[in-house]
């Protein structure tokens, strides 16, 4: 019988409530601990409540880390919603941890100390395990641009957002979970970049760097996805950030990447998270044809995520930062019904599970009326 490990995750705040509602991946472990900062109004709270998603099961949160790591034999140090000083209140513990004889995953998308504190947790013998998004090898040369784009034979499942931090990750394996749970095989590039630790893909590292030009990216993007779908019954990707600007002064990459991605690939369904907002009736018609225009693919479900823009708080921002407000999951549900009135393109809350498995549903009746069927 293989043990099953006593986990913290630290700071924990709206980046990991997804994950936690995966029974697939708390199933791995033995107890849970989510520790989070003074301040952050979590403490002695359901975890749910840090995105104003459903309920949390036999979790609760605390703010003491020295009392969490008595109890758990690793330590998972987490990226955070918020902003936060990492060299005040993340990096001094990650010494601490290694100090007392915990193990340590580390899924900081930008770790300053990496080098050192692996050195340390050799010299303390605990176990140092971070997670980086990777890009499987994939090379650049004349053959790659001679050949241009090669067409992909598996279902590619395309998820982008509105904006940063509009619950696309929890699409991307909500979607991932009912196909697993139909007998499919899918493989997911997410847009989360700890993704590896999920035993998933995440967005390729190349992708998001800038030595690497537009053309080449494109293509490299066409070869990864060629390379994992050899073993895949559908491919699911997750673009990282927003495609389009908010206001002249929020305006993310102004969807470049996701442009990037779009021509890269064929697209055979495509899952648009917007946010919160109160829309005027012909929206969700008016960017459908937006999205038709920019990116040459077609919206096949629009989700609504309990994320609002704070308006009052724009102006005073710093700069290129979205301030949002988390609306309950309930309380949307009712507006979405409203929203459904005269629209041609469905729309569903990635808060409600059914609606997860109404995607699916959608996406696989697509595939077969386009002979494009999923197949074991």
């Amino acid at each position: 019988m293989n043990y099953k490990e006593r986990i913290m995750i630290y700071p924990y705040d709206s980046n990991m409530t997804d994950v936690l509602r995966s029974n697939r991946f708390c199933d791995k472990y033995k107890e849970i601990y989510l520790c989070t900062m003074k301040g952050w109004g979590l403490v002695g709270n359901n975890p749910g409540i840090a995105d104003g998603g459903t309920l949390i099961n036999e979790m609760e949160v605390e703010d003491s880390f020295e009392n969490c790591l008595k109890k758990v034999d690793t330590v998972v140090f987490v990226e955070s919603d918020k902003e936060l000083l990492k060299g005040k209140y993340v990096y001094p513990q990650m010494y601490t941890a290694a100090s007392a004889r915990k193990n340590i995953i580390d899924l900081l998308e930008n770790n300053e100390i990496q080098e050192e504190i692996e050195r340390y947790c050799i010299e303390c013998e605990v176990n140092y395990s971070p997670f980086r998004r990777h890009d499987l090898n994939i090379e650049m040369n004349d053959h790659v641009k001679k050949e241009g784009l090669i067409e992909c034979n598996v279902p590619i499942v395309v998820v982008a957002g509105e904006t940063v931090n509009s619950k696309k990750f929890a699409v991307e394996y909500g979607i991932k979970e009912e196909l697993e749970n139909q007998g499919y095989n899918p493989i997911l590039v997410g847009s989360k970049a700890y993704c590896e630790f999920l035993g998933d893909l995440s967005f390729p590292d190349f992708m998001l760097r800038h030595n690497i030009n537009d053309i080449e990216q494109v293509l490299m993007f066409n070869r990864f996805i060629n390379k994992i779908g050899k073993d895949a019954d559908v491919i699911i990707i997750g673009i990282p950030g927003g495609i389009i600007s908010c206001t002249d002064y929020l305006y993310g990459d102004f969807g470049i990447l996701a442009y990037k991605v779009f021509q890269s690939i064929n697209v055979d369904f495509f899952v648009f998270n917007v946010l919160y907002e109160e829309y005027y009736p012909s929206f969700f018609n008016e960017m459908q044809m937006f999205i038709n225009k920019r990116f040459s693919t077609n919206v096949d479900v629009f989700n609504i995520c309990n994320k609002h823009i704070d308006w009052e708080k724009v102006e005073t921002a710093k700069p290129r930062q979205i301030p949002f407000l988390s609306l309950t999951t309930e309380s949307i549900e009712s507006e979405i019904k409203l929203m459904n009135r005269g629209n041609n393109t469905p729309i569903v809350s990635s808060g409600n599970i059914s609606d997860m498995k109404e995607i699916v549903e959608l996406l696989v009746k697509k595939l077969e009326v386009e002979e494009k069927k999923i197949i074991f």
